[in-house]
């Protein structure tokens, strides 16, 4: 693993975050225990000694190790051993205030609409603003940071996983807060055509307006040609 972490503390490391604690470092495990691939190797990258971890690394142990502790398929990774990891417990007393990041191009649908889950998983909470910014970060460089009301949300079920983390199906728009909506940017008026003063009795050239025809042109006779003295006199001055 190029002078990194052997295999085998990786393994280890795996087996702790997978299999005992994964709220620990803000992942939860869906109902068979799987976590994605991609979240796990961000919470690592937070990991001082194994930011340097990536999919290839996960790989090698599955390779390397006899009796690997983990397994994985479809971009997902688990523990083979889950009789320690804990599992989500209902809450009936969630407390007064919890915290949950958004992306920042998302938090005026979210204000406007409540928070829903992504695919299958449920909402995660957090009971501490940080480690809500932690897991937001993994989302987007710079989150907005939605405070949850839990007195406002009737009718919602709380599940607690971990000392620091809940979860919930669903949270209305009544019991969110978070900053001000962005102000919709203004699309400057288009310049107007100056017009022409109205004066009366003056003319004013407008160059784009075609020529008004004489009074002959008018009556159909031809134009008056120059006497030829006046073309002479034309000829010599050219030359």
């Amino acid at each position: 693993m190029g002078g990194k972490k052997n295999p085998k503390d990786l393994a280890k490391m795996l087996a702790y975050i997978l299999g005992r604690k994964p709220y620990e470092f803000g992942l939860v495990p869906d109902g068979a225990g799987y976590v994605r691939v991609k979240s796990l190797l961000q919470a690592l990258s937070e990991e001082q000694g194994w930011k340097h971890v990536r999919e290839s690394h996960l790989r090698e142990v599955l390779i390397s190790i006899p009796e690997p502790p983990v397994e994985m398929g479809e971009g997902r990774i688990r523990a083979r051993q889950r009789e320690h990891l804990p599992q989500p417990e209902y809450e009936p007393e969630p407390p007064g205030l919890l915290f949950h990041c958004v992306r920042r191009r998302a938090w005026p649908h979210v204000r406007d609409r409540g928070l829903v889950p992504t695919e299958k998983d449920r909402v995660c909470l957090a009971a501490d603003p940080q480690a809500a910014l932690r897991r937001g970060r993994r989302i987007d460089p710079d989150p907005v940071l939605v405070t949850v009301h839990t007195a406002k949300a009737p009718g919602v079920v709380f599940f607690r996983f971990g000392p620091e983390l809940f979860l919930a199906d669903q949270l209305p728009a009544d019991a969110l807060t978070g900053p001000p909506l962005p102000k919709a940017k203004e699309e400057p008026a288009a310049p107007k055509k100056p017009s022409l003063p109205e004066t009366p009795g003056s003319f004013f050239f407008d160059p784009t307006r075609e020529r008004r025809p004489s009074s002959s042109e008018r009556a159909g006779k031809p134009r008056k040609k120059d006497p030829d003295w006046k073309r002479e006199r034309r000829k010599s001055r050219k030359r």
